[in-house]
């Protein structure tokens, strides 16, 4: 709940726009989005996920693999 405590606050339309954009991303891909937003502000998870439904399906794969490897990081140093 830590980790994800800065999403709570958004806007709906924020919300909503974030909620549409991980229906396409996981429709592209197959897989959830992921990324490690730590205290990262709405705008910033919408605009990383908005960037990354740009890339190839290989170039997501490396980019959520080094997402899960900083939050493994993370909750291993907690």
């Amino acid at each position: 709940s830590g980790e994800q405590s800065m999403l709570k606050n958004s806007q709906q339309d924020t919300l909503a726009l974030m909620s549409e954009r991980n229906e396409q991303y996981y429709a592209k891909f197959g897989f959830i989005f992921i990324l490690c937003a730590t205290g990262a502000p709405p705008q910033f998870v919408l605009d990383s996920l908005e960037q990354r439904l740009e890339r190839s399906r290989v170039q997501e794969l490396d980019a959520a693999a080094r997402e899960q490897a900083k939050i493994t990081r993370l909750r291993v140093a907690k």
